[in-house]
């Protein structure tokens, strides 16, 4: 198991001390009075009695000044520190960060985020990788022609061997071509994410899925079909199926979160990913953004670059939000590379970003740093 350890510095608060009231003093008063006073007594008792009454009086008086200098407050929990507002982290091979706010007022709220670790892993090789590798075929090409059979591409054999030669034995023990580190995280793993389009639930099922009952049979994470994971759509590849279809196909998937779609006029269609096939409105604005006018030919409306990075700063501020800090996400090439910043991953590749924050958050915090130097 990776671990962390997490250090942190906050402020020691002084309390005032207790201030006696009037009535405490008077008591004292009275008290010292009572005990000084000089009784009559025989011959015999009287020195002894004096002596008696003073050690009384000098014992109760310590205790009451004992009492006024250091009042009773209440215990803590210990903090490795006594700088006010200062963190200190260490951590091994894989990074946590926790920030911490510190207010003055002693009985403010400590508040406390995580920052999150993603293991991201893009499907392995599907139908339309290979259909657009082929000459004619490729992005831009003057002939390119959307192949409508290839809706919701499945994993090609080629693709299916890499699942299982390639990701799978990355996450098992007992493979020669195990990644410890892996292995590990995905012991830690809180919550799995996973596009409902098919090639990425092959790929979690055939790749993922053995290796986690195997590690760990007994506490399965939650497993989620999440829409706004899903690809770009550039063609007929990267639209989907109806829920029922994929429920039925892989049920250890939660399908929750995928709600079936209604326009204006109510009319029941069963689209989760991008199209205006049932918005006339938006119909209308579409502009065509991909290659086009020497002959391309598209089955399906391409999704615009704004509508997309919405749906990724949607798909961003929703992981952050969740309470798990380890995330397994299986996803695809467009979506990885936003993620990540510009990488382009290859099909099966796993990438961990060991200490993630969304995209959109962090360009917007640099944006307004720069305005105010």
């Amino acid at each position: 198991m990776i671990k962390s350890s997490v250090f942190l510095k906050s402020s020691s608060t002084e309390r005032s001390p207790v201030q006696s009231s009037p009535g405490k003093k008077e008591s004292m008063k009275l008290l010292a009075s009572k005990y000084s006073t000089t009784q009559k007594i025989s011959t015999g008792h009287q020195g002894r009695n004096r002596v008696f009454c003073l050690l009384i009086l000098l014992a109760l008086l310590q205790v009451v000044v004992s009492w006024l200098e250091h009042p009773t407050t209440t215990s803590a929990t210990k903090l490795h520190t006594h700088n006010k507002n200062n963190l200190l982290m260490t951590a091994t091979d894989i990074e946590t960060t926790t920030a911490l706010e510190v207010d003055n007022d002693t009985n403010s709220n400590i508040a406390t985020k995580q920052k999150k670790r993603l293991i991201c892993i893009r499907h392995a090789r599907s139908e339309g990788n290979e259909f657009m590798a082929r000459p004619g075929n490729q992005w831009g090409d003057p002939t390119f022609c959307d192949d409508a059979s290839l809706i919701d591409a499945k994993l090609t054999e080629t693709g299916m061997k890499q699942v299982q030669d390639e990701l799978l034995p990355k996450f098992l023990v007992s493979s020669s071509n195990g990644n410890k580190e892996y292995q590990e995280l995905l012991q830690e793993v809180d919550l799995v994410l996973i596009s409902p389009l098919t090639r990425t639930q092959q790929t979690f099922q055939y790749g993922v899925l053995p290796a986690l009952e195997k590690l760990r049979p007994d506490h399965m994470p939650t497993m989620l079909a999440h829409p706004w994971s899903t690809e770009r759509v550039y063609t007929a590849s990267d639209t989907g199926r109806s829920v029922q279809e994929l429920s039925k196909e892989f049920p250890w998937v939660d399908w929750s979160l995928l709600q079936e779609n209604h326009n204006d006029n109510n009319h029941h269609h069963p689209e989760w990913w991008y199209s205006h096939t049932h918005d006339p409105a938006a119909a209308a604005k579409y502009q065509e953004w991909r290659p086009y006018g020497e002959g391309q030919w598209y089955a399906v409306p391409g999704e615009p670059l704004d509508a997309f990075q919405e749906r990724m700063k949607r798909l961003e501020d929703w992981i952050a939000a969740r309470e798990e800090h380890t995330i397994l996400l299986v996803a695809h090439w467009g979506v990885l590379r936003y993620l990540t910043g510009g990488y382009d991953t290859e099909n099966c590749e796993v990438t961990i970003l060991k200490d993630w924050t969304p995209l959109h958050q962090q360009q917007k915090k640099e944006q307004n740093e720069g305005e105010e130097q």
